[in-house]
């Protein structure tokens, strides 16, 4: 389990060092004074990451591992010119992720040491939990196209004589089926099972809890919009990744609407800028604006068109200052 740790926790650093200095290049690249305020460049990294996988994954038909090295290079080269530029702030962004992320990170390797195996394995929705599981083993495994001929074969199969079982899963036979909605969660952790980690189950139980932690960094950014007292806003925001709601949605496996919330954030404070800043807001802050969308799409399906509603009648209703 040791050895798990510490390939999970510098994965889990290696990805915030990308998401804050690959997403710090973009933001910069739009409108600095309104959105280098309100929106962590973790999160439009973030936002990147998973526009890139789902495209080359799902439309190229790549393999997850070549999509992987073609994902991690280009966020690599970001983060060269950024750090180049910008080491200062770079550095201190890094930082100040890290400080909310980590905490609940270590607070669950240290349950986990404490009660073993029955806790980290069965604990919350176990049933949904493997069902994550097992489908990112099918994202590692097979490209996109093999897994839409194996969903076909599984259909076909004799074994679904009593009905077709969607989370059937037996990779010696080949009888699947690859769940195809919201797959931005099955890439993610798919990719993350290239890791050399000796336990499964441990290693993904602390990084869903990375992925959680992501909501915190977008509220840190908000906050600091409101006041700027970093000290307090990052004790606000470790609380948020200890809050009820977030270890909740967490601990029931909810894992697309647990990536979503920090999207979700983002967006609404967004938009609430877009819509009465207008002064300070060129076509650049729009372009931000859609990627945030694209990418909260591909992570949660559901929550993205109520958002879209309420957000397209607020529209209407406020139209003509929307277009000043």
């Amino acid at each position: 389990m040791l050895f798990d740790s510490i390939i999970v926790c510098t994965y889990c650093f290696i990805l915030i060092c990308l998401f804050t200095l690959s997403g710090q290049v973009i933001v910069s690249k739009f409108d600095k004074k309104l959105y280098l305020k309100l929106i962590n460049p973790i999160i439009i990294g973030l936002s990147v990451f998973i526009i890139l996988l789902y495209f080359l994954y799902h439309v190229l038909y790549l393999t997850l591992a070549t999509t992987n090295v073609i994902v991690f290079l280009i966020l690599l080269c970001l983060s060269i010119i950024n750090y180049r530029i910008n080491l200062k702030n770079s550095v201190n962004l890094i930082i100040e992720n890290s400080i909310i992320i980590f905490p609940l990170l270590f607070f669950f390797i240290f349950l986990s040491f404490v009660f073993g195996e029955n806790f980290y394995t069965f604990r919350g929705n176990h049933w949904d939990y493997f069902y994550y599981i097992s489908q990112s083993i099918l994202t590692n495994l097979y490209s996109y196209s093999e897994l839409i001929n194996l969903n076909e074969l599984s259909k076909n199969s004799g074994l679904n004589d009593f009905g077709f079982r969607p989370y059937f899963f037996d990779e010696n036979l080949q009888n699947i089926f690859f769940h195809d909605e919201r797959t931005s969660i099955f890439l993610i952790l798919g990719s993350f099972l290239y890791l050399p980690f000796n336990d499964v189950f441990y290693s993904i139980f602390i990084f869903k809890f990375f992925i959680s932690t992501i909501s915190s960094c977008a509220l840190y950014s908000i906050l600091n919009s409101f006041k700027n007292n970093k000290k307090i806003n990052i004790i606000i925001s470790i609380i948020f990744t200890f809050s009820f709601w977030n270890i909740y949605i967490t601990e029931t496996e909810a894992l697309p609407q647990s990536l979503s919330i920090g999207f979700f954030l983002v967006i609404i404070y967004s938009y609430i800028n877009l819509i009465y800043k207008t002064v300070d807001n060129p076509i650049g802050n729009l372009y931000l604006f859609f990627i945030l969308l694209i990418s909260f799409y591909l992570v949660y399906l559901d929550l993205f068109f109520v958002l879209c509603f309420f957000l397209f009648i607020h529209s209407i209703l406020n139209l003509r200052k929307f277009f000043k």
